[in-house]
Formats: structure tokens, C-alpha cells, sequence
């Protein structure tokens, strides 16, 4: 079953003060994270210090979109926020192990799929 759902810019549904204040973003939208922090450049590096962002990228999907692993890199680094990928095998066991993912710096762009925490140093 297929679904067109019409899209808006974060900060036509979300008021900015709440965005820019807010302490954890998780962004899971199916292949269109590129799309969406396109949408969000503006504001990441208004963000806050504190603000931690999760999301899944797949290299494809960015790929598809007009984008590249590095551009994607570039801008995230240019708001401000270190970049890390944190252990998912994709598998529905992972919501059931009991030890907490440790976090890695980024240090390898040839990947498929990767989740990645960004935070500011």
C-alpha cells in the first residue's frame, strides 16, 4: 500500500522558538532526510547547544534526491554539529538488547545505510 503525503517545511508546523530550544530532533522519513535538512538549513545552526539529532541516511535515497554523502556531511559540520554513527543492524532484535549503543566518530563515507547522531562538540 502506497501513501502520497504532501510535504511542509519543519518550521511551518513546528513555531521556530520550539524548534531552536528543543533537545532531541529524530528525523525518519523514509529516504527523504536529504529533502528535509534541506528544508532545515537555515535554522541547524541556530539550534541549540544542547540539541541532539538522530537520522537514518541512505546513501541511495540522498543520491536520488540531488545530493551527495559529502554535501550532506558538509552541511551538517558547516551548522556546527559533530557527526557520529551509532550501531544498527536494521534488524527488529536491536529494540530488545539491553546494552546502550556506544557512538563512533563518522570516519568512513562509503556506506549504504548508517545511522547518525550529530551533536555539538
Amino acid at each position: 500500500l502506497e501513501t502520497i503525503v504532501d510535504g511542509r517545511p519543519l518550521q511551518q508546523i513546528v513555531p521556530l522558538s520550539d524548534l531552536v530550544s528543543a533537545r532531541f530532533i529524530k528525523i525518519d522519513v523514509e529516504g527523504a532526510e536529504w529533502l528535509v535538512l534541506q528544508g532545515m538549513k537555515d535554522i541547524l545552526a541556530q539550534l541549540s547547544k544542547k540539541t541532539e539529532i538522530l537520522l537514518e541516511v541512505k546513501r541511495r535515497a540522498v543520491e536520488q534526491a540531488g545530493g551527495t554523502i559529502k554535501d550532506l556531511i558538509a552541511l551538517l559540520e558547516g551548522a556546527g554539529f559533530a557527526v557520529y554513527s551509532i550501531w544498527n543492524d536494521y534488524s527488529d532484535d536491536i529494540y530488545f538488547e539491553r546494552s546502550p549503543a556506544e557512538l563512533a566518530p563518522l570516519a568512513n563515507l562509503d556506506f549504504a545505510q548508517v545511522d547518525l547522531v550529530l551533536k555539538r562538540p
